[in-house]
């Protein structure tokens, strides 16, 4: 019977990374009914606004593909009763069946967008939603 590494005092070699891109850090990240994997990537800039898009490393590729790059990194503010203000981020894209993803996108009335994973006939549906999900993937 072989033992695992962990049991011999052996030092297990570090994770290779996928891909990596100096100031980049990536997140929201799932596989597809295709395959595909797909995440947030967002761009780390100090003193200007910070890019923040959906990339998609397609099954067999080695680069990924920008398919979104109009994603919202607003924040929802909501006046309290005493006067005051609360602030939230807006929701991360979510992924659902069938390679679609909704998400609020950059415009000042941030709307909800519902397309698939190539952007081909993206649907704004409604304006300031702070929540959305969609049916879940068949990998799930």
């Amino acid at each position: 019977m072989q033992q695992s590494p962990a049991e011999t005092g052996a030092v297990q070699p570090a994770p290779t990374p996928m891909f990596t891109r100096q100031g980049w850090s990536y997140s929201n990240i799932t596989t597809l009914d295709s395959g595909a994997v797909a995440f947030t990537a967002h761009e780390d800039r100090r003193g200007a606004p910070s890019a923040e898009m959906i990339q998609v490393l397609d099954k067999g590729s080695s680069l990924p593909r920008t398919t979104v790059t109009d994603l919202g990194s607003n924040f929802i503010c909501q006046s309290s009763p005493r006067g005051g203000q609360v602030c939230y981020a807006s929701q991360a894209p979510t992924w659902g069946a069938g390679d679609l993803v909704a998400y609020l996108d950059s415009s000042p009335e941030m709307y909800l967008v519902v397309t698939d994973i190539d952007n081909r006939d993206p649907k704004r549906l409604d304006t300031s939603a702070d929540s959305f999900a969609l049916p879940p993937s068949s990998r799930s």
